[in-house]
């Protein structure tokens, strides 16, 4: 029914993580398990033509993440932005015990019943970055609960805001990426024991 596939999902006054949630949780709904859900930046920040990166990984790997930081990657965006999202790397491999090149990415693959088994233990509506924001915190706390829940995933490299113009992100937004961070350390051994029993 191409009503149903191309209905809108409206979040009020929620979060921009919470509506980014939203719409995976509802792609999973449609297309069940065997879903094949590419989220990519529609603003010009990603690369429809590299979604071919993505379809070779398809069949092996339980989510494909995009990276601006490996072999054939690049980063177009300020130098700010740049110095935030490898420091937001660092310490997600430090502290959330992931093993990426970029933990801060929003290009990326999921096969419908992986997310259906992250939503089940911890739906939309209590993910930190929906709770509290910032949104962009939500990429990194997704690659957090698949490196908790085990599942198997792959990076390839992408080429990221060529095609807009990136702006500078404020010291307080800074800042309360940060406080999200560690509010996602804090729950770290409560759901990381949740997705790994429910895998």
């Amino acid at each position: 029914n191409f009503s149903e596939i191309t209905e809108s999902i409206i979040v009020g006054e929620n979060t921009f993580a919470y509506a980014y949630l939203k719409g995976l949780e509802r792609a999973v709904q449609i297309g069940g398990d065997d879903a094949q859900i590419i989220e990519l930046d529609s603003g010009g920040g990603h690369e429809p033509e590299q979604i071919s990166r993505f379809i070779s990984n398809f069949d092996s790997n339980d989510a494909v993440l995009s990276s601006r930081f490996i072999n054939g990657g690049d980063d177009g965006y300020p130098f700010q932005r740049q110095i935030a999202s490898r420091a937001v790397t660092i310490m997600s491999n430090l502290f959330l015990g992931t093993n990426m090149s970029d933990a801060a990415s929003g290009f990326q693959w999921f096969k419908g019943s992986t997310l259906r088994e992250i939503f089940k233990v911890i739906p939309p509506e209590e993910w930190i970055s929906a709770v509290h924001g910032p949104f962009h915190m939500y990429q990194t706390e997704m690659r957090a609960y698949l490196a908790w829940g085990e599942y198997k995933y792959v990076e390839v490299p992408i080429s990221y805001g060529f095609e807009k113009i990136g702006k500078s992100l404020p010291t307080k937004y800074l800042f309360q990426n940060l406080v999200c961070f560690f509010r996602i350390y804090s729950e770290k051994s409560d759901r990381k024991r949740r997705l790994h029993n429910e895998k």
